[in-house]
């Protein structure tokens, strides 16, 4: 079960913000799954209010190839009178607390009087979508939220140019004598998403090349590439620069 699961807009900003705007955040010790009747918008879900229900506590497996599942089995209370869900959330708190991931199944589902909702181990699956990025930072996304996995936040990010690009791992690095990344500054996240700052200008052209992808790393050399994207080609000719307004790197998670 992993369909239409989804990060709410909180979460998605509070992990923009740390990985951009190097802003200290915590990951929660434990999280629990709720059963819910609705959705309000992306951040609230209107829990059953059955008698004997109460949040339970998960246990994740670490993240893979940008997925994590529940290793443990999951039973609710049984019911104290019929109940109907619809949603699944994830929280980092047992009472109130926020909502972290939430889950459509589709369909109602009526639990009757003195039976028990049961998730299998491995049978919740969080897979994390958004903007390309490897592998590792998808999986590092889950294992802060799911596990309990502090992440190494840097105080700069760079902003990169691709003079070939596929996708995060099928690209290539300008290497033009006149280029190096730039340090980028981004703006607060909002319902998920965010934008470079300001005015990003690259070094002047030494010998022609085209952009065709833009990243977001890490460090100034080397280091890990957190976010990738295809750039409308553009050629960049000697003793040009290529730019990028305030807002043209937009990232979002979902």
């Amino acid at each position: 079960m992993s369909t239409n699961v989804a990060m709410s807009n909180w979460a998605e900003d509070e992990i923009l913000d740390m990985m951009l705007r190097n802003s200290n955040k915590t990951p929660p010790a434990t999280v629990y799954m709720s059963l819910a009747t609705a959705l309000t918008g992306d951040d609230t879900v209107t829990e059953i209010a059955d008698g004997n229900y109460a949040r339970q506590s998960m246990s994740f497996g670490a993240a893979s190839s940008g997925a994590a599942s529940i290793d443990a089995d999951i039973t609710f209370p049984a019911a104290n009178a019929q109940y109907t869900y619809r949603y699944v959330g994830v929280h980092d708190a047992s009472t109130s607390g926020n909502l972290i991931y939430h889950y459509d199944r589709g369909s109602v589902e009526t639990v009757d009087t003195g039976k028990q909702v049961e998730f299998a181990s491995g049978a919740f699956t969080v897979t994390q979508a958004g903007d390309a990025h490897e592998a590792n930072v998808l999986d590092m996304i889950l294992d802060f939220w799911l596990n309990n996995t502090d992440y190494s936040q840097v105080a700069t990010v760079y902003s990169a140019l691709f003079t070939a690009y596929t996708n995060p791992t099928t690209l290539t690095e300008c290497t033009d004598s006149g280029y190096a990344r730039l340090a980028t500054a981004f703006d607060a996240a909002v319902n998920g998403a965010t934008a470079n700052t300001a005015i990003e200008r690259f070094g002047v052209v030494a010998v022609q090349y085209t952009v065709n992808g833009i990243g977001l790393y890490d460090a100034l050399t080397t280091g890990n590439l957190l976010f990738a994207k295809t750039h409308a080609s553009t050629v960049m000719n000697v003793s040009e620069q290529f730019q990028m307004a305030a807002g043209d790197f937009d990232i979002t998670l979902g």
